[in-house]
């Protein structure tokens, strides 16, 4: 996320002899300030309506202030007085990803790779909605690019590696997930979610003892994701050691008590360390949330997510 880079790129746009001053509701963005920013600038528009400056500013504050719908209509308002930028294309796609209208966000984004100067978000927003279409391919090319115009971003690469997975190509996911980790831990801002994707990956390919200290770093870095949890907890069943496991998986079915993963899993724990009736305790709870139309699935409190400028 580049919070500063983005409300600046937006700010301190230059203002046409037309518009009426807009530095109350520049100060006020560069404050994150949005409502009383979006205020400022629609006293603006009423003294001088044809200030393209100024609607675009609004739609970009009302973006910000998670009203996606307003905004649209202000890019709509402000594209009639001038062609918009790449950063404002940008927005419009990132209203759309807000409504997870993901196939209209990839149109707009598509047109501000054609725009220059390109916006340093745009290659990275554009893989991560080709992701969420499923179109992985054109992502990974996306994250290839995102990588040129911002070289050693954890958050592209780590993405990067999610989109090879999902092309069942596991030696480069692994090898993307951990350059992430690598460019984070340098960084020092370490991020749970490569090492949660790498721990299960591990696993899955039959190496559950590699996966076991991702999944720990991960539990340490994210304490409230029951997803950590759940999956640290599979993997000590996996090596044999069911007491860890419950301990991992009680506190996974504590973060997500409606969740039936975690119950199942620490079913199976209490049954590998020979307690019986602790099992069939678990299992009762798996069939009467599976009777409510519980979730599955385990929530992953903060990974995978599509993200908007920020």
């Amino acid at each position: 996320m580049i919070a500063a880079a983005t409300v600046s790129a937006f700010a301190q746009q230059p203002t046409a002899a037309a518009c009426p001053s807009l530095v109350e509701a520049r100060s006020l963005m560069m404050q994150q300030n949005w409502k009383a920013a979006a205020d400022s600038l629609r006293q603006n528009i009423s003294a001088n309506a044809a200030c393209a400056n100024a609607h675009y500013l609004l739609a970009y504050t009302l973006l910000r202030d998670n009203e996606p719908d307003a905004s649209l209509k202000e890019y709509t308002a402000a594209a009639k007085l001038r062609n918009p930028t790449s950063s404002e294309f940008v927005g419009v796609a990132s209203d759309y990803i807000l409504l997870k209208d993901y196939a209209d966000a990839e149109r707009w984004l598509e047109r501000a790779t054609r725009t220059e100067p390109v916006d340093v978000q745009t290659w990275y927003l554009l893989g991560r909605t080709q992701y969420n279409l499923e179109q992985n391919a054109a992502a990974v090319e996306s994250f290839q690019h995102s990588l040129t115009v911002i070289p050693e971003d954890p958050k592209a690469e780590y993405n990067l590696g999610l989109a090879y997975e999902r092309l069942q190509r596991p030696d480069l996911a692994r090898a993307a997930y951990q350059t992430a980790i690598d460019w984070a831990e340098k960084k020092h801002t370490p991020d749970a979610q490569p090492y949660l994707d790498l721990g299960v990956l591990d696993r899955a390919q039959g190496h559950a003892d590699q996966a076991l200290p991702q999944l720990q770093r991960a539990a340490a870095l994210s304490p409230g994701n029951p997803t950590v949890f759940l999956e640290l907890g599979r993997t000590l069943l996996e090596l044999k050691r069911p007491d860890e496991a419950i301990v991992a998986l009680k506190t996974a079915a504590a973060l997500a008590p409606s969740a039936e993963q975690p119950h199942y899993f620490l079913g199976r724990a209490y049954r590998a360390a020979g307690k019986a009736p602790e099992a069939d305790q678990q299992f009762a709870i798996v069939q009467k949330l599976a009777g409510s139309h519980s979730s599955t699935t385990t929530p992953n409190a903060d990974g995978r997510r599509a993200e908007v400028p920020q």
